[in-house]
C-alpha cells in the first residue's frame, strides 16, 4: 500500500478549475467538508486551470523554508489565504486538518508538529475553535512576512 500524499485541496470557489489525472493511475478524494464532484472526461482542456498543478506547486512552495515552525506556518498561511474567512478576531479556517497531514505537507514527523502547534497556541497565534479541530489564526500570524 502506498502512503498517503496530499497533492491539493479545493473548496468552493474551485468551481471553474478541474484535475488532470494520469490514465491508469489510482487516486483517493478525500473531502475534508460537504462537497460535491462531477467527473468530465475531456480530450483537450486549459492548462492554466489545472488545479493540481497550482496546488503541488504551492505546496512545493511550502516546503521550501527552512525549519518545521516556518514551514507549518506557510501552511496555514497557504490555507488560510486560499479557504480563511476574516473574523475579528483573526482568521478562520473552517475545517480540520489533522497533525499527521500537516506534517507530511510540511515534510516532518507528526510530534513536531504538535509541538509547533502547542508554540503557536502559547503564543496566542493559533486557537483551536470547536472539537473537530477548526483553527482561527491571529491576523499577526496571518500577516507575518518571512
Amino acid at each position: 500500500m502506498l502512503p498517503d500524499v496530499t497533492l491539493a485541496f479545493c473548496g468552493a470557489q474551485d468551481e471553474s478549475f478541474w484535475v488532470r489525472l494520469p490514465v491508469e493511475t489510482n487516486f483517493l478524494l478525500e473531502a475534508l467538508t460537504e462537497t460535491f464532484l462531477e467527473i468530465n472526461y475531456f480530450e483537450d482542456s486549459k492548462s492554466e486551470d489545472d488545479l493540481l498543478c497550482k496546488w503541488m506547486f504551492d505546496l512545493h512552495l511550502v516546503r521550501h523554508p527552512v525549519g518545521a515552525d516556518a514551514r507549518l506556518i506557510a501552511l496555514l498561511k497557504l490555507l488560510v489565504n486560499h479557504f480563511g474567512i476574516r473574523r475579528g478576531d483573526g482568521y478562520f479556517l473552517p475545517f480540520s486538518l489533522g497533525h499527521a497531514r500537516m506534517a507530511e505537507l510540511i515534510g516532518t514527523t507528526r510530534s513536531t508538529v504538535t509541538r509547533q502547534i502547542s508554540i503557536l497556541r502559547k503564543q496566542h497565534d493559533l486557537q483551536i475553535i470547536d472539537p473537530e479541530g477548526s483553527f482561527l489564526l491571529s491576523a499577526r500570524l496571518v500577516e507575518l512576512s518571512y
